[in-house]
């Protein structure tokens, strides 16, 4: 992973595409997460790493009081538009503009692992959590629980680099993520499992979900869009249903820890 490469570029590139198509793939998940987090009326919860709104949207729902921040800058004027009411705000995990103890509960889903310096996000979401909050940090899960893999794989094929690892499976070997929660100084560390499918009603409706992801903006931007396109329809293939939509089902991590 390049840690020179402007994340917020590249996740915010399609970030009307991301917000209808890929974000709601992830209900289950966030869902999941503020379950664990006990996100309910009242909660001042932090959605950290919010892409354009999606989660926060649920929260909102529950009766929270939220606060979304995120590094894209399309994204977030997006999420703003969506949010009435919420704390929306242009910034980093690992420079949060918020005090010590402001939330009862944090959620960051899929965002740390393309973070350079991980110990001090994590350190970071935690000094903003109150004292005997929660703090929920999800990723994917390992490759072969995941069926993206095989557009991963196809798509690297394409870009004829064999040994580029997508970011997304950084840290995605068993124990790791736990890992990351004690190393925070957080408490209590439960991990759940959850899938979290892809659903999409065609191939041309995946590609422009999946080409969302800054991660394959990234592949596009060293290639070109019509080779990493032909990759993934290719690998979408394997999962289409006799009605053209694409099925694949993903099994992400989370851990939650208190502080």
């Amino acid at each position: 992973m390049d840690d020179n490469i402007d994340q917020g570029a590249l996740w915010g590139a399609e970030a009307q595409d991301w917000a209808k198509y890929q974000e709601p793939t992830s209900i289950p998940l966030w869902d999941a997460m503020m379950d664990a987090t006990n996100a309910s009326k009242g909660t001042e919860i932090l959605d950290a790493g919010c892409a354009a709104g999606g989660a926060s949207l649920r929260a909102l729902a529950r009766g929270a009081k939220v606060t979304a921040v995120d590094i894209a800058e399309n994204s977030i004027e997006i999420a703003k538009n969506r949010l009435p009411g919420a704390r929306v705000e242009l910034a980093s995990i690992g420079d949060l503009p918020f005090a010590d103890n402001a939330f009862d509960a944090v959620i960051c889903v899929n965002v740390i692992q393309f973070i350079p310096d991980v110990a001090a996000a994590m350190a970071d979401l935690v000094r903003v959590t109150k004292p005997g909050g929660k703090v929920s940090v999800a990723i994917f899960g390992s490759p072969a629980e995941v069926e993206e893999t095989t557009v991963f794989k196809a798509i690297v094929e394409a870009m004829g680099t064999p040994d580029t690892e997508f970011p997304e499976y950084r840290f995605s070997n068993p124990g790791v993520l736990e890992q990351l929660l004690r190393d925070a100084d957080l408490k209590d560390i439960q991990f759940a499992k959850i899938n979290t499918p892809f659903i999409y009603a065609n191939d041309d409706i995946a590609w422009r979900a999946q080409r969302s992801a800054g991660s394959i903006q990234d592949a596009m931007n060293q290639v070109g869009a019509e080779k990493i396109e032909a990759a993934a329809k290719g690998a979408f293939a394997k999962y289409q249903k006799p009605d053209g939509s694409i099925h694949l089902d993903n099994m992400m991590w989370y851990a939650t820890g208190t502080k």
